[in-house]
């Protein structure tokens, strides 16, 4: 079991923002989305970094978030992840990529997930055909049980619906607008 600094929270499942330079669009949305929920006491689960051996472990920062980065094919990570999206208010996900750790538990309605990109035709264009066709399995679920989807345009939107017509799917759209200094003296290269 892991012990937490606070009992009433949400779980994001992605990489932690806190001590990662936002260097790419990925960490640079996850970055803006934990500004949103900043107040709020929060589990980030990693199943990306790799999981030290032995049970999950929790990195503190703060008050308000807790670190752990899991193995979901091992059965003490996979029942802490059980366990978090149990007891959490809801949960997160960014992207289909991660949301493929989390198929079993759309049906509960608690998960949110970011469609950062259309990762079927994103596979298929960089010439993995058969993990293109598998995201298309994931994305079919994820359309169908999320709670709600979050997208970046409108356009993303249309795309998803034109594909997955019986989905009932309620949308948000939060575009990702970066601050940049205004004098071109004062950027980093």
């Amino acid at each position: 079991t892991l012990s937490l600094p606070f009992e009433d929270f949400i779980v994001i499942v992605a990489p932690c923002p806190l001590e990662a330079e936002a260097r790419e669009g990925w960490m640079s949305r996850i970055r803006a989305v934990d500004r949103i929920f900043e107040n709020v006491p929060r589990v980030y689960l990693d199943p990306y970094s790799g999981a030290p051996d032995g049970p999950p472990a929790a990195k503190v920062h703060g008050s308000r978030v807790v670190e752990v980065r899991i193995a979901p094919s091992r059965a003490d990570h996979h029942a802490l992840l059980e366990t978090l999206v149990v007891t959490s208010r809801f949960v997160y996900v960014h992207t289909a990529h991660l949301g493929r750790f989390l198929l079993p538990f759309y049906p509960t309605g608690k998960i949110v997930t970011d469609m950062h990109g259309i990762v079927p035709e994103e596979e298929r264009m960089l010439g993995r055909p058969t993990v293109a066709t598998f995201y298309e399995g994931v994305e079919r679920v994820i359309l169908k049980t999320s709670r709600l989807i979050v997208v970046v345009t409108e356009a993303m939107r249309d795309h998803l619906l034109a594909k997955h017509p019986d989905s009932n799917a309620s949308f948000l759209c939060l575009p990702i607008i970066e601050s940049y200094a205004a004098e071109s003296g004062d950027r980093v290269p």
